[in-house]
């Protein structure tokens, strides 16, 4: 298939897939029940770590293409605020920042790669956009 048809096929689905402010609108809810759900989930497996080690999981980060397909589907935009906790090298918060404009929040414990992100978001110029803590997510709960 040419390069022009793939195109043409992308904008195809593009138009079809567009929603009625209604059918958004319940999306919108499912998105808002699917995070209440993922942090009750997180909060439930922190309550049964029996191994008191802490952590959900060492750090690894996400491939890119996974972030991109991911936020794809979640569509953040302006008002939005996406929050990552354990957030790493920040991957998710610069990309959400700078594809989709919206506010991110991102939670370190590891003092070194939080000051590493705080220190990249400045030079990015996303401090207007991106806040980056220092903090044991634990300690919240």
């Amino acid at each position: 298939m040419s390069r022009s048809a793939t195109q043409s096929n992308d904008q195809e689905l593009a138009a079809s897939t567009t929603c009625s402010p209604a059918t958004e609108g319940l999306l919108q809810t499912k998105r808002q029940r699917m995070s209440t759900k993922l942090l009750q989930i997180a909060r439930e497996r922190w309550a049964n770590d029996i191994h008191g080690r802490g952590l959900f999981a060492p750090n690894s980060p996400t491939p890119l293409s996974l972030i991109r397909a991911t936020l794809k589907i979640l569509r953040p935009d302006n008002n939005s605020l996406l929050i990552d906790i354990g957030c790493g090298d920040g991957r998710w918060l610069f990309e959400a920042c700078k594809t989709y404009g919206c506010r991110c929040m991102g939670i370190e414990v590891n003092a070194e790669l939080a000051a590493d992100v705080q220190r990249r978001v400045k030079e990015a110029r996303f401090d207007n956009l991106v806040t980056v803590i220092n903090a044991d997510i634990k300690l919240s709960l």
